[in-house]
């Protein structure tokens, strides 16, 4: 994703946090705008599974490639949030679009903030384009079990540690994929994964951090909001450090943003941002 700009549209509280902070909100993934989104990614893998049982060569080849094996990759898939809870923040590919001004941006009202994509990448985090198309996902989906299955056997791993590991990836990759009728957001996520700890019979989330280009990245405090009544776990996962500079690209302004570019420009610098250009939509939207 060299030199891509991406877009995370946001209210003006959030805006101003962000600026505020130096970092990006990340919130659980289990409380996004699509609420079947956990339920969707679990789907492909169902399928996906069901797909490679009716595939008679493989079955041929591979006896061992059966229903036992699928018991033991759910046994993960399904219980991976009892140990590892992901959290999101998403972005589009795209800085003007009406639906996602509705959905994210305060209903017109808010701004979308256009960050350097080689500074997430920077980041204790994984990011991943969505992928719309069903069947990409199907074939996505079976070609990595495939391969949990051969190194499972090949190299002896028995079901063990390594072959949970390599469970958990697959059950963080099932996030990035959904619907066709979100193709129009273009979105590209980064996910982070807190643990689950139990501090006298206390199930807690804690955020360990992580270690990018050797370079330790600290855990982060779990926070909770309330939206629209739910409570959502989150954490502002920091930028890296002196990267004012270069990311933040652009800032687009709602639809129904009445701010001035100036309003956002003093308040930008002021916390030492540097805004590469300023925009306002060009969406008529009342």
């Amino acid at each position: 994703m060299a030199d891509t700009v991406l877009y995370h549209y946001c209210s003006a509280d959030t805006l101003l946090a962000i600026l505020q902070s130096k970092s990006i909100r990340m919130s659980d993934a289990n409380m996004m705008n699509d609420y079947a989104e956990g339920r969707y990614g679990y789907g492909v893998f169902e399928e996906a599974a069901s797909e490679i049982l009716k595939d008679e060569l493989t079955q041929k080849v591979f006896p061992d490639f059966n229903v036992e094996f699928f018991d033991k990759v759910d046994e993960v898939v399904s219980g991976l949030q009892l140990s590892l809870h992901p959290v999101i923040a998403s972005f589009s590919k795209k800085p003007d679009v009406l639906s996602q001004w509705f959905r994210y941006a305060d209903r017109g009202r808010g701004f979308a903030l256009g960050l350097d994509a080689n500074i997430l990448l920077d980041m204790p985090a994984t990011l991943v384009e969505i992928e719309y198309d069903r069947a990409i996902q199907i074939n996505e989906a079976r070609e990595t079990l495939a391969g949990i299955f051969m190194r499972n056997k090949t190299e002896s791993l028995n079901y063990g540690r390594a072959f949970r590991d390599d469970c958990a990836v697959f059950a963080t990759m099932l996030l990035s994929f959904k619907s066709s009728g979100f193709r129009e957001e273009e979105e590209v996520r980064l996910i982070h994964l807190l643990d689950v700890t139990n501090d006298d019979d206390r199930p807690r989330l804690k955020d360990e951090g992580g270690i990018v280009r050797k370079r330790k990245v600290k855990g982060q405090q779990v926070e909770y909001r309330v939206t629209d009544g739910a409570f959502i776990a989150y954490i502002d996962l920091p930028f890296p450090p002196k990267s004012e500079k270069s990311l933040a690209k652009q800032i687009w302004f709602g639809p129904k943003n009445e701010n001035a570019f100036g309003n956002v420009l003093y308040f930008a610098s002021e916390n030492r941002w540097k805004v590469g250009a300023f925009h306002n939509s060009e969406v008529t939207f009342r």
